[in-house]
């Protein structure tokens, strides 16, 4: 068990250290296209009768001051997908489990309204959050809390104040209580105390005041380990969103309809390359000779990988290009296990001696 929260503690820090460097690439950004550039920090206003520019002016916002940064709140009530005659009522308690709360702590910081960058970008905002869930399935299940990344942006603006907005939350879950042959039987759901979050936002936030946004919407959430150990058939809810954010440093002005449209830098269309390495480890369900169906192999099997891509940039939103990828799975030939004796329940080997223990075979 200390090793697998080593590895999750190892994927964390990986997650924080690439938002960290999405936020320095975005300064970067900021800096190449503002300073020295003089018609990336010019806007024009535009006549509603001519459609001619009037008049020119500069913005006014320095490098430190570009981002809004933002604290926020959220409750979301939620109902679990019965996806297992566990959730259905075969557990302890021989009652369904059907209803989850989750409270949610959140930074993030995004560009100001009426700004280039924000028309470019459609309101984009980053940040990191923490989440409380209770399951009121506590022996069972456990209260896990989540530590995630969090990007959102908006869809469709119907007004100054009032927008349709997605957001997607990535990280890890922790304090589950997981499958134990003796303490926790019942539950063939979870398989390990730590396990990935992943959760999709649609919402609609309205503008109360400079300084406060509410939020109401839907969200989705699943919970696994995606393998790295058995058994994993996930926990998904579907939930109720209600927050509120405050903003630091948002003025009242920039809630007011602007007659002044910032000028879009024309986008440098360019070639990128993107290189990616990854690596994981994964259990293995196999055929077993003295069973009926598969059952999880004996150990942990490594996964390696890369992913090399040229990209054609086409905008400030959108690239394409062809990759090539190589993966090293241990486990990717591994079929059949034979053994003496039979595992003493499906999630569980029974090892006979050393001796008589064959390894896994190859079709």
């Amino acid at each position: 068990m200390k090793g697998t929260i080593q590895k999750w503690k190892l994927v964390i820090l990986l997650d924080a250290l690439l938002f960290l460097s999405n936020m320095t690439f975005a300064k970067d950004t900021i800096n190449q296209y503002t300073e020295g550039n003089p018609i990336d920090t010019t806007a024009v206003s535009i006549s509603d009768k001519t459609n001619i520019p009037d008049r020119l002016y500069v913005d006014s916002l320095s490098l430190k001051r570009h981002f809004i940064h933002r604290i926020g709140i959220e409750a979301r009530p939620g109902y679990i997908f019965p996806t297992s005659s566990f959730f259905r009522g075969e557990n302890l308690n021989w009652k369904p489990i059907e209803n989850s709360l989750s409270l949610h702590l959140k930074y993030s910081f995004q560009f100001h309204p009426n700004t280039y960058n924000d028309r470019i970008y459609r309101g984009a905002y980053q940040g990191i959050g923490v989440g409380y869930y209770n399951m009121y399935e506590k022996p069972q299940l456990g209260n896990p809390l989540t530590v995630y990344l969090f990007q959102g942006a908006r869809i469709a603006r119907f007004n100054q104040r009032l927008s349709l907005n997605y957001e997607w939350n990535f990280g890890a879950s922790f304090g589950w209580k997981p499958y134990d042959e003796y303490d926790n039987p019942e539950n063939q759901i979870i398989g390990s105390k730590v396990n990935a979050y992943l959760n999709v936002n649609l919402y609609l936030k309205w503008a109360l005041s400079p300084k406060f946004d509410l939020m109401i919407g839907a969200t989705g959430s699943h919970f696994s380990n995606g393998n790295t150990q058995y058994p994993n058939s996930g926990l998904n809810t579907v939930d109720c969103k209600v927050g509120l954010v405050y903003n630091f440093n948002r003025r009242a002005d920039e809630l007011a309809q602007s007659w002044q449209h910032p000028i879009v830098p024309p986008f440098p269309r360019h070639v990128s390359y993107d290189l990616t390495l990854f690596g994981s480890w994964r259990k293995k369900a196999v055929a077993h000779e003295g069973s009926s169906g598969q059952v999880p192999a004996p150990g942990t099997y490594n996964v390696f990988g890369f992913s090399f891509a040229p990209m054609y940039n086409f905008g400030y939103k959108f690239r394409a290009g062809v990759a090539l990828d190589g993966v090293y799975d241990h486990s990717a030939n591994k079929r059949t296990a034979s053994i003496l004796r039979p595992p003493r329940n499906r999630w569980h080997w029974a090892y006979p001696p050393a001796e008589n223990l064959s390894c896994l075979t190859s079709r």
